[in-house]
């Protein structure tokens, strides 16, 4: 919840739910079934709104939205460029509407304040060396600005990270 507004994952499962859209026989993203779990929408005035994309987490700030989404649930296209389809990978909204962006990253967590959306992607995920040390075994933080879709690299591992208006502490 920020700002008045609330983003929840809808498992498709559940069906019919009062005050929440539905799905042609509940498939929320169109992917043909009705397996997934999809970002929805609460204003603080109107209605739900279904904003159709498969997810396992979601962060909301007062101007932006982040997700992780599975890209075997999504489509089942690889949404990060390494050729499968086993990833996480993070995509980013703008609360008052437009398109899901997708950045194109694996990650396995994420957090966001403000425009800023902060990730650990594992490097064998992505299939990138992400920190120049020769191998795939880490988890790099990296952080997509989503007013400018500026993504850095900060080329450090980490096992967890915090974020903070204007710091990435990890």
């Amino acid at each position: 919840v920020a700002a008045g507004v609330a983003a929840f994952l809808r498992p498709e499962s559940a069906g019919n739910a009062l005050h929440c859209p539905n799905g042609a026989a509940f498939d929320l993203n169109g992917d043909g079934d009705a397996a997934d779990t999809v970002v929805q929408l609460a204003p603080a005035a109107g209605s739900v709104q279904n904003l159709g994309l498969a997810a396992t987490h979601l962060a909301l700030s007062d101007g932006w939205m982040a997700a992780l989404v599975p890209e075997q649930s999504q489509g089942g296209a690889s949404r990060n460029g390494d050729g499968d389809v086993a990833d996480l990978v993070v995509a980013v909204r703008a609360v008052g509407g437009g398109n899901w962006s997708n950045v194109g990253q694996a990650a396995s967590s994420l957090a966001i304040a403000g425009a800023r959306v902060a990730f650990l992607t594992p490097e064998a995920a992505q299939n990138v060396d992400l920190n120049d040390d020769g191998d795939l075994l880490d988890r790099v933080v990296q952080v997509y600005d989503a007013d400018s879709a500026v993504l850095v690299n900060t080329k450090r591992a980490a096992e967890d990270f915090v974020l903070g208006p204007d710091l990435v502490a990890f």
